[in-house]
């Protein structure tokens, strides 16, 4: 069993309101709406750092939310925090997931996320379902989730320049500004920026501060936009697609966020927010990473040259 698991384990077993769920994991129930967090051990070649186990945290709702169409639960996604919102077997859900590596250097930092992830899945999921089919609902739901509004330590704009400068020197165009990161990962074979050619093939990678989310406040907000998009009524599709497989890769990054539909021009955007008042030192230049891979990932499996998203690249 890694750290991380028995750090968990043992703070969900001192919790009364919690049963067990399996051998390796906790669920609790609030009403008909459900919330599970297990550790499933993997099946994948162990790596350098002891990968063996992935964490799940899944929320299921009860009925009054039936299960949305692809179009809806992409609209969704786009506020996606502590995981992204599937629908199964007729019932709306919301999943996050996380390797686990015995060799894992910020084991505490990541039980700490795990459990904030089980605590505050369901209810800041309620509010955004609600508040995304029931009209005039957000001020209340903001109002009754009370998450900061404010920075109460806010992050130093030089640690954003430093995160830049080791972007930049492993190879990839970074920027930074007193907000945050913008980074760009080549897709083509061209030019590897927008800055040196605005049509350049590459992901535009953003990390801001400065963008708080509509029911969780400050915190920490990644996304990914892609050069262009598949057509309009095939997004839906993708968004769902791509969140399927992330969920499916045992050695991946952290599964926090969605891909989804973001603004009138509807675009495949991932988006994950990380709530949080309290600026960390290294937080940026880590959630970055976790773009930086996912964007290898896309770009390995689905993506083809002056093209786009292919499905024939899905085991390229």
């Amino acid at each position: 069993m890694s750290i991380i698991e028995h750090l968990v384990l043992g703070e969900l077993s001192k919790q009364n309101e919690l049963k067990a769920f399996g051998e390796r994991g906790f669920h609790w129930q609030r009403g008909d709406d459900e919330t599970r967090l297990w550790f499933q051990p993997t099946t994948a070649v162990a790596d350098g750092f002891g990968l063996c186990a992935t964490a799940f945290i899944e929320t299921i709702f009860n009925e009054r939310w039936p299960a949305p169409d692809d179009a809806a639960l992409a609209r969704m996604n786009r506020r996606a925090a502590f995981g992204c919102f599937f629908a199964e077997n007729g019932r709306l859900g919301i999943r996050a997931s996380y390797c686990i590596y015995e060799k894992e250097p910020a084991s505490r930092w990541v039980a700490i996320l795990l459990l904030r992830a089980m605590g505050e899945q369901l209810a800041l999921g309620y509010g955004i379902v609600q508040s995304e089919f029931v009209e005039g609902s957000l001020p209340s739901n903001r109002s009754n989730l009370e998450y900061p509004r404010g920075w109460a330590r806010a992050p130093n704009p030089d640690i954003f320049r430093e995160s830049a400068e080791r972007f930049t020197q492993a190879g990839l165009i970074s920027t930074d500004g007193p907000h945050g990161l913008v980074l760009e990962v080549p897709l083509g074979d061209g030019p590897p920026s927008r800055m040196i050619s605005p049509t350049a093939e590459t992901a535009l990678l953003h990390v801001s501060i400065d963008t708080p989310h509509p029911l969780a406040g400050v915190g920490y907000l990644a996304t990914i936009a892609l050069p262009y998009d598949p057509p309009r009524d095939a997004i839906p599709h993708w968004c769902r697609l791509l969140n399927q497989e992330e969920h499916k890769m045992q050695d991946f990054v952290p599964r926090l966020g969605a891909w989804g539909i973001r603004g009138l021009k509807n675009e495949l955007v991932y988006s994950m927010f990380w709530p949080t008042d309290r600026a960390d030192s290294q937080l940026d230049r880590t959630i970055m990473n976790w773009m930086v891979q996912r964007t290898f990932w896309l770009k390995k499996r689905y993506w083809s040259i002056g093209t786009g998203l292919v499905k024939e690249r899905q085991n390229g």
